[in-house]
């Protein structure tokens, strides 16, 4: 036990600090000077004190205790992309994916896979398995459901899920929503013998890669959560499977404090919900899949990204991932280096920043305690309004999302564009002479129902190659 005496200093209340803060100041204003904000909202003070805090913190617990003796009390696993354009090579690359340091996949399909093929000497039971389909997302669920009925697995260790949703469906497509959710709603009957592997996954990094703000992410995120729960059977059976196997893609952008308090919000929030539909729900059960950000890299300097990404991941580890998907800024045209890398980051911040020794280490910070509280508030007052307004569906059919993400988009991407927000390679501290590496610059065009992945830098893009 430490002596009451053991720190030889008085005890300094929050006003006491601010009283030498203005001091120091010599009349600079408080305000201009050191408070900024968070995504336009929430102020970020230049101290945090206990006295901030309604509580004394408590760690959170982001997954159950494993079940395997000796390992570590933090896990998560380590995904990698796999574009199976010809079966042979894409089993090849995931053998050797796995033997290098990936334990989950996240399979881009379209519907023409020959899974057998692709998945042949992997052992599933050991591995998270995630399909994406980017074509055809029906006849992907299809015949990946008949390939694995064929095979010798226990239901129980199939582990993973499907990153589709109806909400997907619904974007840039003429689909009814109602129609979509009713097929999901089977869905859900089809992989009940699958207990670990989630038919649906809700894409919240659409709204966060397509240029909105960590709170708008989880507004309209939770906002689909609500309007796919309140639109299946009122069965509290149901309601308690449905929602205990709905997995959740997020993403992490360049805010990195701000990202791991919004994660952890994330998962309180989530439980919140649960309990308003009078299910049964701790932080801990939920399936989270984390990715770096697309709309934080840049495509000039592009080894500057590979910077971001390690610190992303940080955030996605600290802030409570079961699995964490660190993206390559060139996708299916990645080299081996940059996939490489990409997939190592993980086994650094695990076997070299022993990030898996403590559960929890960003508990007890006030400053992120506090920011989480406001995250939480933000969120479930922009979710209120959503829901007094008509709900996520009304919301999606007038526009009002696709309006509000592409007005903060701009609005980021004209700050960078002018250097009022820093971006090192891109506007600040820029490569010269043969250091210039640069990637070629992309088209971006967005049908009005959609909501396209782009960067905060395009604008810049743009004016750079022109």
């Amino acid at each position: 036990m430490i002596r009451p005496d053991f720190y030889p200093f008085p005890v300094k209340s929050k006003n006491d600090w601010l009283e030498q803060i203005h001091q120091d100041l010599k009349g600079k204003d408080f305000e201009k000077t050191l408070v900024k904000k968070v995504w336009g909202e929430i102020s970020q003070q230049p101290i945090y004190h206990s006295e901030d805090l309604d509580s004394n913190p408590q760690p959170m617990t982001f997954h159950p205790p494993s079940q395997i003796p000796g390992l570590s009390p933090r896990l998560w696993f380590n995904a990698v992309s796999i574009y199976p354009s010809d079966s042979s090579i894409a089993n090849k690359e995931i053998l050797e994916v796995l033997q290098n340091g990936a334990d989950a996949l996240i399979i881009h399909a379209s519907g023409n896979e020959d899974w057998e093929k692709i998945l042949k000497d992997i052992l599933l039971p050991y591995i998270s398995l995630y399909i994406l389909p980017e074509k055809n997302p029906r006849e992907v669920r299809k015949t990946f459901f008949e390939y694995i009925s064929t095979i010798e697995l226990a239901a129980t260790e199939l582990q993973g899920g499907f990153l589709n949703s109806p909400f997907d469906e619904v974007f840039g497509s003429k689909i009814r929503l109602s129609e979509s959710v009713k097929y999901f709603d089977s869905e859900f009957n089809n992989w009940k013998s699958y207990p670990n592997f989630s038919p649906l996954v809700l894409n919240f990094a659409r709204y966060r890669n397509s240029g909105g703000t960590g709170i708008q992410e989880l507004s309209y995120g939770f906002g689909e959560l609500i309007e796919f729960m309140s639109s299946i059977s009122d069965e509290k059976s149901t309601l308690q499977d449905v929602f205990s196997r709905i997995g959740i893609h997020s993403t992490v952008a360049g805010d990195h404090f701000p990202e791991i308090a919004k994660l952890k919000a994330l998962r309180k929030i989530w439980a919140m919900i649960g309990a308003k539909f009078e299910i049964e729900s701790n932080p801990s059960n939920l399936q989270l899949l984390v990715s770096t950000s697309t709309w934080s890299k840049s495509l000039i300097d592009k080894n500057t990204n590979l910077i971001r990404d390690s610190y992303e991941a940080i955030s996605g580890i600290l802030g409570g991932c079961n699995c964490i998907w660190v993206r390559p800024i060139q996708g299916r045209d990645a080299s081996n280096l940059e996939k490489r890398v990409a997939r190592n980051i993980s086994s650094i911040l695990k076997e070299e920043s022993y990030l898996d020794k403590v559960m929890d280490p960003s508990a007890g910070s006030y400053y992120l305690e506090k920011l989480q509280k406001q995250i939480e508030d933000a969120v479930q007052n922009r979710i209120a309004e959503i829901e007094n307004e008509g709900g996520w569906e009304k919301a999606f059919q007038e526009r009002q999302i696709h309006q509000q993400i592409r007005a903060q988009r701009l609005k980021t991407q004209e700050a960078v564009s002018n250097s009022e927000i820093s971006k090192i390679g891109a506007n600040k501290f820029k490569a010269q002479g043969k250091l210039i590496d640069n990637l070629p610059a992309k088209d971006f065009s967005e049908e009005e129902s959609e909501l396209i992945e782009t960067r905060a830098t395009a604008l810049l893009e743009t004016q750079n190659h022109s």
